[in-house]
């Protein structure tokens, strides 16, 4: 993190500091363009680990190593490629082989998808879910996200401690946060809170840019929050510091020819044979269509083909 007096004073790595808040890496799902399960190992850092054991694949996938806190899948459709998940506890243990930087740098270039990447700040010395849903039902909270949730969660026979939660967003937005009792939901003693961002597929992907990019994960973080969420309180302010919002949002890389062409074999060649086999080999019909395709070519298309 910055040293900077206007920023956040987070830490960035795993060490025990409960005296400071701490932000880091909670999540990882990645998909990488390849169908070699054993160059996905070796892209994430697990080469030297022995897999807890074998089973069916999950989200598509017919096999899947499990590595115990980091799950390896492959043997999907055509394109799918292998997809990898970190756990906490599997982003704790890569960390000790490499930083975020260099590893999310790595596998943006080697053509990896992140699908979800969840960043997390946790605090030692305020209950920030309770302090959050106050502010909430005093009427003190703005924020781009449409839906709130409230949840308190224990045991009826009082044998558990029991959790308050505070949800921004649906399951279904691209950015939520959660702030909660992680002491509670661990069955532990103490005060430990965490406030956390779990974002999916391209504002991941804007998340690992500005992490390649050299950006702290607590600034980041702390960015982030500013621009969705405002809570009208000295303590909220005193945690995010002056951090100027920060908008997710990543450049699209221009498409070329040849991934329009194999999208185009992908999904289209079942349904060209098929007309092709009624039309009893015929190839007239094709060559119409092809004509009219070329008239009807949006400028971008134009675009594609002039870059060659």
């Amino acid at each position: 993190m910055s040293e900077r007096d206007d920023a956040p004073n987070f830490g960035n790595t795993g060490a025990e500091t409960p005296a400071e808040p701490r932000a880091l890496v909670d999540w990882v799902s990645i998909t990488f363009p390849w169908d070699d399960p054993g160059r996905a190992i070796q892209a994430i850092g697990l080469e030297a680990d022995r897999p807890e054991r074998e089973g069916r694949g999950r989200h598509g996938y017919r096999f899947m190593l499990d590595f115990g806190d980091a799950w390896v899948m492959w043997g999907g459709r055509d394109g799918m490629g292998v997809h990898a998940v970190l756990s906490g506890d599997g982003c704790r243990r890569m960390e000790q082989k490499a930083g975020w930087k260099e590893s999310l740098a790595t596998w943006r270039s080697l053509r990896g998808r992140i699908r979800r990447l969840d960043v997390a700040l946790d605090v030692y010395h305020l209950d920030v879910a309770k302090r959050a849903s106050e502010a909430i039902l005093g009427g003190l909270v703005k924020t781009r996200w449409r839906a709130y949730q409230i949840v308190q969660s224990g045991s009826v026979h009082g044998d558990t401690r029991e959790g308050l939660t505070v949800y921004f967003g649906s399951p279904q937005s691209l950015v939520r946060c959660r702030l909660y009792d992680k002491a509670a939901q661990m069955g532990t003693d103490g005060t430990w809170h965490r406030i956390e961002l779990q974002t999916r597929d391209e504002r991941a992907e804007a998340v690992a840019e500005h992490v390649a990019a050299g950006r702290p994960i607590g600034e980041l973080l702390a960015g982030i929050l500013r621009h969705y969420l405002t809570i009208q309180a000295e303590w909220w302010e005193e945690l995010l510091g002056k951090t100027e919002s920060i908008v997710l949002a990543t450049e699209r890389p221009a498409r070329k020819i040849d991934e329009v062409r194999d999208w185009f074999v992908r999904n289209m060649a079942p349904t060209l044979s098929l007309v092709f086999e009624h039309q009893g080999g015929d190839v007239d019909w094709l060559y119409d269509i092809i004509h009219q395709g070329r008239a009807r070519r949006t400028v971008r298309q134009q675009n594609l083909l002039n870059q060659e």
